[in-house]
């Protein structure tokens, strides 16, 4: 009997210590929202700002903390993946055994030496993102050119990957207030080579809400 009773006193301290950290403060159970600093319980994932905010370049750090003890298990450079001049990282998840950062994936099942995965891209300047499902939805504000001919279709038409969106996949409201587009973009994380999905629709995001099931936008209509 105190046999059992010992090793049922480890079980619930061996619970109590898996779920004893802090997660996400997200708006909608089940809908994960980015961070620059996320916890799994084991592992701290820590997107670090540069010393020179105008050039763009970070980092991502990952920490254990095993027993109360923080170590540094490897640091990711963000400053010039893929020859880009400036990147500009606003939010990270931790899904699993990857890392997402708005568009990046890296394969962090060794964390002690992360793999990157692959980039993906879609117009316009990222405005939020979502994880639900084991799908991450990328929104993104798309201004089109306003000095272009009719066949330069890249200039006004929203792209994803160099490709154009399709015009099935495009949504024009009763009333329209910008020329502008909302850009969302979703890719499943079982498989982040390409676009599950990719809608575009005229309006300005002003604010947006997402549940399990829908993506809400409210735009002022000024009559």
């Amino acid at each position: 009997m105190k046999g059992n009773a010992a090793s049922d006193d480890e079980d619930t301290k061996a619970e109590e210590t898996e779920e004893n950290f802090s997660g996400n403060n997200d708006q909608e159970e089940g809908v994960s929202e980015g961070n620059i600093f996320i916890t799994d319980g084991k592992y701290l994932y820590v997107l670090k700002k540069p010393d020179d905010v105008y050039k763009g370049t970070r980092s991502l750090v990952i920490y254990s903390a095993d027993d109360g003890e923080l170590g540094k298990c490897s640091e990711i450079s963000l400053g010039m993946i893929n020859d880009s001049t400036h990147i500009d990282y606003g939010t990270m998840y931790v899904e699993q055994d990857k890392l997402i950062l708005t568009g990046y994936a890296y394969d962090i099942s060794d964390r002690t030496a992360p793999k990157y995965v692959n980039t993906l891209t879609q117009s316009g300047y990222n405005i939020s993102s979502r994880i639900t499902d084991g799908v991450l939805y990328m929104v993104s504000w798309y201004t089109p050119s306003t000095s272009c001919t009719r066949d330069e279709y890249e200039k006004y038409i929203p792209m994803y990957n160099n490709m154009l969106v399709g015009e099935d996949n495009i949504y024009c409201p009763v009333y329209i207030n910008d020329r502008s587009y909302t850009v969302i973009g979703s890719v499943e994380l079982d498989n982040p080579t390409t676009y599950k999905d990719t809608e575009a629709v005229v309006l300005n995001p002003d604010n947006m809400y997402v549940s399990r099931n829908a993506i809400y936008f409210l735009e002022q209509i000024y009559e």
